[in-house]
């Protein structure tokens, strides 16, 4: 998997997503934090250990369950966000909200690509045209311009979390769309292959609403 990303910045303060890609594992970790930002690396560290010998079948302590109606790689991305939520809530947190984090793993395996989202960015599949994968709503929604970003869900803030989790069968001429917003330019959903870069995509973005800052980026699965 390849990751090319662009941001566009205004005078609206949205916190810019925070990029890992796994050099032993097929994997991309994107973090927005929300307050402090000086647990990202360990975030990263602790999500790679545990799926690095989830994918090995080394044996892995958690307090969670494996859920049987889920797939193996879903399961184990699974219980790493559980863990990673522990993690900020008992660590980072534990004396006083410092900060929330929304939270994206991408994990392929062969031809199957899965995800675990909480929060932002949303996830859209393109192949001939764009398809909604995982999309979820700010937590204040809001058509007014100039509205101020927020989070859309998190983790670190309370025991539990919320999150979303799929895979889908992909091939090399297939590429996912991640998006920090939740409304897509309406050109954008009839743009064809030739079109579908990040300069489009961009421009269309811009015409939407060019006060509003957005972080935007695409992933190929070409070797």
């Amino acid at each position: 998997m390849k990751l090319h990303e662009r941001n566009y910045s205004t005078k609206v303060i949205r916190p810019k997503p925070t990029v890992f890609q796994s050099t032993d594992l097929n994997m991309i970790v994107i973090m927005t934090c929300w307050g402090e930002s000086s647990f990202k690396d360990r975030i990263f560290e602790e999500i790679q250990k545990f799926v690095f010998a989830a994918e090995g079948d080394v044996e892995v302590t958690s307090p969670f369950e494996m859920n049987t109606y889920l797939s193996r790689n879903c399961n184990f991305l699974r219980m790493c966000t559980l863990l990673i939520n522990d993690l900020i809530y008992r660590g980072e947190n534990r004396d006083s909200y410092k900060s929330c984090y929304e939270l994206t793993i991408l994990y392929k395996k062969d031809n199957k690509f899965s995800w675990v989202q909480v929060g932002s960015p949303n996830l859209y599949l393109f192949k001939d045209k764009l398809i909604p994968l995982s999309v979820s709503v700010p937590l204040a929604y809001s058509m007014t311009p100039n509205a101020l970003p927020l989070p859309q869900q998190y983790l670190g803030t309370e025991m539990h979390c919320h999150f979303q989790l799929g895979e889908i069968v992909v091939d090399s001429s297939q590429k996912v769309l991640l998006f920090s917003e939740t409304s897509l330019y309406k050109d954008t959903w009839a743009l064809e292959t030739a079109d579908f870069n990040l300069d489009r995509l961009m421009k269309n973005q811009i015409q939407l609403d060019p006060e509003s800052p957005f972080w935007m980026a695409i992933i190929d699965f070409k070797d």
